[in-house]
């Protein structure tokens, strides 16, 4: 194991990313990580490669501030507050998401077709940049570059409409239509109820992992965990984007 991580160390020394990147995953799938996990993600995060460094994180080690940052990778830095600004949604909150719907793995599609760090769907990118003038195209999905301004645009519009972050985060799991209906039929109930009155496990999984994980992005990044008021009243749905 120490000798497959040297050998990686020198390959990304030498300017051979995707020749190291193959060395530390092959290392991570094998039954020698386990004693040197904290070095091999560590490696894989300063690589760059910070899906591996979340997944050996996460499965190999032992709850620590360094194990959580591993696990919650930051890999936009300064980049990201702009877009999220732009947006008008928290950068901690983009974060999460991305985290959730990709593990940072901006190649991923998924069985129903969603695609990229962001996992939006090709035709719901398209009247997401057609509504909001965010020039993009079926294939950028594919480029963190367009995907992530689409998907925190999608977020905030979501927001808008939906009247809370909660909300907004339900609509993007299961869709604006079906978390508008919620917020119609549920209005007025505390936040904590509202999650737990959601008709969709998923989507109740889903809510509380995003908030969860944004509020370890705020502790991370030493501005205090994200205040979340279970007894805050959710509002009925306004006017906005149906898609």
């Amino acid at each position: 194991a120490g000798r497959a991580l040297a050998r990686a160390a020198r390959l990304l020394g030498a300017a051979r990313a995707a020749q190291a990147r193959a060395e530390l995953a092959a290392l991570a799938a094998s039954p020698r990580a386990r004693p040197v996990a904290a070095r091999l993600a560590q490696l894989a995060a300063l690589a760059g490669f910070h899906p591996l460094a979340l997944r050996v994180a996460r499965d190999l080690l032992p709850p620590s501030r360094r194990a959580l940052r591993w696990m919650h990778p930051d890999p936009w830095g300064a980049g990201l507050g702009p877009v999220a600004e732009g947006a008008g949604v928290d950068r901690d909150l983009v974060l999460a998401l991305v985290r959730r719907e990709s593990g940072f793995r901006p190649g991923i599609r998924s069985a129903a077709g969603a695609l990229g760090l962001v996992q939006l769907l090709p035709g719901t990118a398209e009247r997401l940049a057609a509504v909001a003038g965010v020039p993009s195209a079926r294939a950028d999905l594919l480029d963190p570059g367009a995907a992530l301004p689409l998907g925190a645009v999608y977020l905030g519009l979501l927001r808008d409409r939906l009247g809370s972050t909660a909300a907004a985060l339900a609509g993007y799991n299961a869709g604006p239509a079906a978390a508008a209906r919620w917020t119609a039929e549920l209005a007025g109930r505390p936040l904590d109820e509202w999650v737990e009155d959601l008709p969709y496990r998923e989507t109740r999984r889903y809510l509380k992992a995003v908030l969860a994980d944004a509020g370890t992005y705020a502790w991370l990044a030493r501005r205090g965990a994200l205040a979340i008021d279970g007894a805050v009243r959710m509002p009925p749905p306004g006017e906005g984007i149906g898609f």
